[in-house]
């Protein structure tokens, strides 16, 4: 099966309190202030220290994987600040499957923004793309992100071995938590 990405333009998620878009080259600033948490650095694959040059370069391949149909990247914003990402991340257009990524900025936390900006792109994958199922990858020490994926539906699937894109130090067997589009179609109808 063939995931069709639509437009960046024509695509907004919201996940109220918060709203998810696609990044843009003038979030590049932002993007910066709010991944500057090294708990961001610590959880996830965003490169440290994370420059102002980290932030445009991420944007930069945002575009290109968009394209590409091998990813979708958004912005999580809460009254119209940047304070996070949310993202598909490694579509498997073969088996209809992508991961889901996200984090957040300090200024986000503690208000359900997460759990928000993740059931948003689950609906949006099984709703609107029509993926088959979606993982997670969590470290085990992140109980945050861990109730995260459970408030937003995953289960809990055994484990996988990650390889951290910039920091071999960082690869390890980690949890994997699934859902698919029956149990998630299920719990909505």
């Amino acid at each position: 099966m063939t995931i069709h990405l639509p437009p960046m333009t024509a695509v907004r998620l919201a996940a109220p309190p918060a709203a998810l878009r696609p990044l843009r080259a003038d979030d590049a600033s932002a993007l910066h202030a709010a991944a500057q948490d090294p708990l961001i650095a610590r959880y996830t694959s965003v490169p440290w220290p994370f420059t102002r040059e980290r932030a445009e370069e991420l944007i930069a391949a945002a575009h290109a994987d968009w394209a590409a149909g091998t990813a979708a990247r958004f912005a999580i914003t809460l009254d119209d600040a940047l304070v996070g990402t949310a993202s598909l991340l490694h579509i498997y257009g073969e088996t209809s499957d992508a991961e889901i990524g996200y984090w957040l900025g300090t200024a986000g936390r503690g208000r359900g923004i997460a759990t928000a900006a993740t059931r948003a792109l689950v609906e949006w994958a099984f709703g609107t793309l029509g993926f088959a199922q979606l993982h997670l990858l969590v470290d085990w020490d992140n109980a945050a992100s861990i109730a995260v994926a459970h408030a937003a539906g995953f289960t809990d699937a055994g484990t996988r071995w990650w390889e951290h894109p910039t920091d071999p130090t960082k690869s390890e067997e980690i949890p994997l938590l699934v859902q698919d589009a029956a149990a998630w179609r299920s719990r909505v109808s």
